[in-house]
């Protein structure tokens, strides 16, 4: 394909991985969505921690406390993960193209191009 045929976010993406024509948005929102992903942890965990150390709940310990909210949050999870399963099975049906939920770990991999060239493109 010729270079006329990609957009210019598409061609600045290139540098990094490889990005065919139409696919600059597609990327760019994964982009976001990891991107909010670690920020949202980052930014939550120090909170969650500073909370953990002045708190002084019933005799627990701290690491007792510790692992308790980890387990809560563990259990808070599980109804945020299927509603987003169904959320993305309603959008996946209802896009005129075809979208996938974002897969952080392999999609950051990939994009970084570390493996790009030992891994087929995906279709």
């Amino acid at each position: 394909m010729s270079s006329e045929s990609y957009t210019r976010v598409e061609r600045f993406l290139r540098l990094f991985t490889d990005v065919r024509p139409g696919e600059g948005a597609t990327a760019l929102l994964m982009f976001a969505n990891v991107f909010l992903i670690l920020c949202s942890y980052y930014f939550i965990k120090p909170l969650r921690d500073g909370w953990i150390a002045i708190s002084d709940i019933a005799g627990l310990s701290k690491m007792e406390v510790k692992a308790y909210t980890s387990f809560g949050q563990g259990l808070l999870l599980v109804p945020i993960v299927a509603f987003y399963a169904k959320l993305a099975t309603r959008l996946r049906a209802s896009e005129p193209f075809s979208y996938q939920p974002v897969r952080p770990v392999p999609a950051g991999v990939y994009g970084t191009g570390v493996i790009r060239r030992k891994m087929p493109a995906v279709e």
